[in-house]
């Protein structure tokens, strides 16, 4: 098979298992190149002309276009885990499958990064130690807060948003969540009490955003939901940027 690589981000020998496996892989732009830029869909299109896979990168948007360009292709895969750069319906309709890479690399490695950043947020770690580098020492007014005893309520349950609450639960904090798709007896195995979102954003003391982004999801938290919460509250995305109105 062709394997069309859009934008690799690591090393050219990461792609050699393709190649000892008898596939063609062609090189894209590579995302460390310069002034990389996302490909037009044009330009794409004819970059993946003779392809049977597309391994995007999460710069390129695969559209109906450049799918329709590529009379062989059958696959388009994503080495992460969002599939929103591409026009799933339009491959449906096409007979192209589309597939992620939920590895634990992926999502462990967001769950990990989102409890840094609680942390961070709530101990005011970054605030204090700029003002240490100013040779300033912390006033009472710089201090912190505890993490014991807030209320955290994670929006999505799926693979992040599981383990962040598996992180979190040993820290003796309220764990909320809400997710239409999950049942009350799997947020419980995972510590955590299922409500709607209204009692989420109303009740929680940190909002961290781990729901995938769809139609449903884009501008889920707007000027509405930003004011449904406490005044003192913090809000995580580590999700897709598009599912909060920045």
């Amino acid at each position: 098979m062709k394997i069309l690589a859009s934008g690799p981000s690591g090393p050219a020998t990461d792609l050699d298992p393709l190649r000892e496996a008898g596939h063609e892989v062609v090189i894209g732009r590579p995302l460390d190149q310069p002034g990389r830029t996302a490909y037009t869909e044009a330009e794409l299109g004819a970059a993946a002309r003779e392809a049977h896979v597309i391994l995007a990168s999460h710069l390129d948007w695969i559209t109906r276009g450049v799918m329709a360009a590529a009379p062989r292709l059958g696959l388009v895969i994503v080495p992460f885990i969002g599939t929103d750069k591409i026009d799933t319906p339009a491959a449906s309709a096409l007979g192209i499958l589309v597939a992620n890479s939920p590895t634990p690399e992926n999502f462990i490695a967001v769950a990990e990064a989102t409890v840094a950043v609680v942390l961070m947020l709530q101990k005011r770690i970054k605030h204090n130690e700029a003002k240490l580098r100013r040779g300033e020492w912390a006033q009472r007014e710089d201090r912190g807060e505890f993490l014991f005893g807030k209320t955290v309520g994670l929006v999505g349950l799926g693979r992040v948003g599981s383990h962040v609450a598996r992180r979190l639960v040993n820290w003796d904090v309220r764990l909320l969540a809400s997710d239409p798709y999950v049942s009350g007896e799997r947020a419980r195995s995972l510590g955590a009490t299922l409500v709607d979102l209204p009692t989420l954003l109303a009740e929680s003391d940190v909002v961290s955003l781990h729901a995938s982004l769809t139609d449903e999801t884009r501008g889920l938290i707007g000027e509405k939901a930003l004011r449904a919460m406490k005044p003192t509250a913090i809000l995580i995305n580590t999700a897709r940027g598009e599912i909060a109105d920045e």
